[in-house]
C-alpha cells in the first residue's frame, strides 16, 4: 500500500499521565494498579462507547484515533470527569491524572500506529496542559464549537517544540458553559432535527445556507490562483463601509450601501470584484489596504463611511493602489435620502473614470438598471429585510420576509424584493417538511418569475429560480436560469457555484469543476459549500483521491457539513478504501442518527441513471443501512 492510500485527515487524542515517574517511585504497584483499572474500568469502555480505537500505548501514555472531534472531545470530557470523581478519597500524592490532546490533522498509518503531523501537534497540546485538562487546537475547535455542553478558553497562538508553525490553542472548561463563543451559544437554541433537514436541502438545493456562511477560521490562500495572478482585468475589494451615524441600530444601512456598490461593480465586465462574504470578513477587524489586498489578491481597495441623520446621507469613500500605496480618487457626497440611488450611481461612476475603465455596450445597459427605482422607506425596509436573512435561523427568516412583504405592498414593483423574497423559500425549505418543502419551492418559482416578469435581467432573480428549479429536478430549466445569472453579473461568485452544482447533477464534472475555480478566485472566503461543490464535481469525474482530499477539506472547516461526510464516506468506498469509509459512517451516524439509504434524496437529483446508482452502490459499501 502508498503512502498516499496510508494517509488521511483524522481526530487524534493523546492521553499522558501526570509525574508517572514520580508515582511509579513512590508506590509503583499501587500505581500500576490503580492504571489497569482506570483502564478496565473507565477508559476502554468509554473509548469504545464513542467509537475510538487505540493506536498507540506505552504504559503511561494512549493515542487515541476517533471518527470525529465531536466524539473525541466527549470522550475527553467523559474520561476526565471519570477520572476526578475515581480520585475522591485518595490521597492528593497518589492520585493518577491526565492531560490530554486533541488535534485534527493529517496522519499515516503504519502496521497499525499512526505517525505524522497530526500526531506531534496532539502529542505537544497535551504536553503543555494542566493536570486533568484539555487542550483542543485551532483546526480541531473550529468542528466542536457549539456541539458539544463546555465552555472553552482562548490561549491564542502557541509555539509547540520541533511544531514549525505556531498554533492555536483552546482549554476546555470542564465546568460547565463559560466562555462559550457566541456562535455556540445560538446553535444550541436551535432543535436537534434541523440537522437532518439541513442535509435534505443541502443535497438538492445547492447548499444555499453553507453559501451564507463564509470561513471564519484563520485566512489561508487555499484557492492556488489568486485573483491578482489570473486577472487580466483590475481587480478590488470593497470594504464594508463605517456606521458614522450616532445610532448603532444604522448598521444594516452601512452594510447595504456596501452591498450595494459591490453589486454594482459586479455587473462591469472589465472588473474583477470579490464576493460580499470575503469582503465582511473584515468587518470590525483592523487591517492595511495593502493586508487586504494581499490575502484577497486584488490590486485596488475601495473604503468608506456612511453616516445617515435625520433626512440626509454622507458618504466619504476613497480608492487605494495597493501597489504604489497612493489614493487615487476620494470624494464626499452629501445627498438627501430620497437621492440614495442617484449617489449610489455617481460612486460606481466615478471608480469606472477613475480605473479608466473601458465600459461595453452590455456593461452600460446593465449599470442603468444596477440600483433599483423605489421610494427611500421601500429601499431601507429592503435593507433591513437583507441584514434579518443573513443570520439564517427560522425566526430571522419569518422577520426578512415581513420585510420584504411590507416593502412590496409600498412598491409592488420591486423586483429585487421579489427575488429575495423567493430566496427566503427556496433557502427555508431546511426548517419544513418534505410536502411543506414543495409548497416552499412554489412560492419561490413563482416570487422568482414576479421578480423576472418586471426585470428580467435581474440576476438575483434568476439565481433563485436556478436553486428552486434543481429542487424540482428541472435540470435544464435550472441550468438555463444559472447561466443567465452569471451573464448578467460576471462577478456572481455563488451564481457560479450554483451553475456548477446543476452540472454536477447532470454529470458534467469537467465544467463545474472551472466555474467552481472561478468562484473561489471571486470569492477567497468561500464557505463549505464552494468545496462541497469541487468535491462532488471530482466524485462524478471518478478523480476519487481528489474528491477525498476535497471533502476532507470540507470536513476540516466545517464538521456539520453533512453532505461533504456522506460523499466522503461513498468516495472511500469506490476508492476501495472501505474502513476509512467506514469510520467516516460513524461521524454519519453521530450528525443524523435516522439517515439511511431510503431517507437519501441526493442520489435521486442525478439526471443520469448510471450516476444514481454508483452513489447508491458506494454509500451501500461504506455502511449506510437500506432503511
Amino acid at each position: 500500500m502508498t503512502e498516499a492510500a496510508r494517509r488521511r485527515l483524522t481526530t487524534i487524542l493523546s492521553a499522558d499521565v501526570c509525574g508517572y515517574s514520580r508515582l511509579i517511585a513512590a508506590d509503583e504497584e499501587g500505581t500500576l494498579a490503580a492504571l489497569r483499572d482506570h483502564r478496565l474500568q473507565l477508559i476502554d469502555p468509554k473509548i469504545a462507547e464513542f467509537g475510538g480505537r487505540i493506536a498507540n500505548t506505552a504504559g503511561d501514555s494512549l493515542l487515541i484515533e476517533f471518527p470525529s472531534v465531536v466524539g473525541a472531545l466527549r470522550f475527553a470530557i467523559a474520561m476526565q470527569k471519570g477520572i476526578a470523581d475515581r480520585n475522591t478519597g485518595v490521597p492528593r500524592d497518589s492520585r493518577v491524572a491526565f492531560r490530554i490532546g486533541v488535534n485534527l490533522g493529517d496522519v499515516v498509518e503504519q502496521d497499525g500506529d499512526l505517525l505524522g503531523a497530526g500526531v506531534n501537534v496532539a502529542a505537544r497540546l497535551e504536553g503543555i496542559a494542566e493536570p486533568g485538562g484539555i487542550l483542543l487546537s485551532g483546526a480541531a475547535f473550529e468542528q466542536v464549537r457549539g456541539r458539544v455542553e463546555c465552555g472553552f478558553t482562548d490561549l491564542g497562538a502557541k509555539a509547540l517544540k520541533n511544531i514549525p508553525d505556531p498554533v492555536h490553542v483552546y482549554a476546555v472548561d470542564l465546568g460547565g458553559k463559560k466562555g462559550m463563543p457566541p456562535t455556540a451559544a445560538v446553535r444550541q437554541r436551535l432543535p436537534p432535527w434541523i440537522g437532518l433537514a439541513l442535509a435534505a436541502l443541502v443535497f438538492v438545493a445547492g447548499a444555499a445556507l453553507w453559501w451564507m456562511v463564509p470561513w471564519s477560521g484563520r485566512f489561508e490562500a487555499s484557492h492556488p490562483q489568486t485573483v491578482a495572478a489570473t486577472a487580466e482585468r483590475p481587480a478590488i475589494a470593497v470594504l464594508p463601509f463605517d456606521n458614522m451615524s450616532n445610532d448603532p441600530d444604522q448598521e444594516y444601512f452601512a452594510d447595504g450601501m456596501t452591498d450595494d456598490l459591490i453589486t454594482d461593480l459586479s455587473k462591469i465586465s472589465a472588473l474583477m470584484v470579490i464576493a460580499r462574504n470575503s469582503v465582511f470578513a473584515y468587518k470590525g477587524r483592523t487591517a492595511t489596504a495593502a493586508e487586504v489586498a494581499r490575502e484577497l489578491g486584488v490590486r485596488y481597495v475601495l473604503e468608506g463611511s456612511v453616516r445617515k441623520s435625520g433626512g440626509r446621507v454622507r458618504i466619504n469613500s476613497q480608492l487605494i493602489d495597493t501597489t504604489s500605496g497612493a489614493e487615487i480618487w476620494a470624494d464626499r457626497f452629501d445627498r438627501e435620502i430620497g437621492d440614495i440611488f442617484s449617489l449610489q450611481d455617481d460612486v460606481t461612476k466615478q471608480i469606472v473614470m477613475a480605473l479608466a475603465l473601458r465600459l461595453t455596450g452590455d456593461d452600460k445597459h446593465r449599470l442603468d438598471i444596477a440600483t433599483p427605482s423605489t421610494a427611500p422607506e421601500v429601499y431601507d425596509l429592503y435593507l433591513r429585510g437583507i441584514d434579518a436573512l443573513r443570520q439564517f435561523t427560522p425566526e430571522s427568516i419569518a422577520t426578512a420576509r415581513a420585510y420584504f412583504f411590507r416593502a412590496l405592498a409600498i412598491d409592488p414593483d420591486f423586483a429585487r424584493a421579489y427575488a429575495t423574497l423567493a430566496f427566503t423559500y427556496s433557502a427555508a425549505g431546511i426548517f419544513f417538511s418534505e410536502r411543506e418543502t414543495d409548497e416552499a419551492i412554489a412560492h419561490a418559482i413563482r416570487y422568482a418569475g414576479k421578480a423576472l416578469e418586471l426585470d428580467s435581467r435581474l440576476p438575483q432573480g434568476h439565481f433563485a429560480m436556478a436553486i428552486a428549479y434543481l429542487r424540482q429536478r428541472r435540470h435544464d430549466e435550472a441550468l438555463a436560469a444559472a447561466k443567465e445569472a452569471v451573464r448578467l453579473d460576471p462577478n456572481y461568485a455563488d451564481g457560479y457555484v450554483a451553475y456548477a452544482n446543476i452540472l454536477v447533477f447532470m454529470g458534467r464534472g469537467n465544467e463545474a469543476e472551472e466555474l467552481v475555480n472561478k468562484a473561489m478566485g471571486l470569492n477567497p472566503r468561500y464557505s463549505a459549500a464552494y468545496i462541497d461543490i469541487l468535491g462532488r464535481a471530482r466524485f462524478v469525474i471518478g478523480r476519487y483521491d481528489q474528491a477525498i482530499e476535497t471533502f476532507q477539506e470540507c470536513v476540516r472547516r466545517n464538521a456539520a457539513a453533512l453532505t461533504c461526510h456522506i460523499f466522503l464516506a461513498a468516495t472511500y468506498a469506490a476508492a476501495g478504501q472501505i474502513d476509512n469509509a467506514k469510520w467516516e459512517v460513524a461521524e454519519i451516524v453521530t450528525l443524523a442518527p435516522d439517515f439511511t439509504l431510503a431517507t437519501d434524496t441526493t442520489a435521486a437529483q442525478f439526471a443520469k441513471p448510471e450516476d444514481r446508482i454508483r452513489l447508491r452502490s458506494a454509500l451501500r459499501q461504506a455502511g449506510i443501512p437500506a432503511s
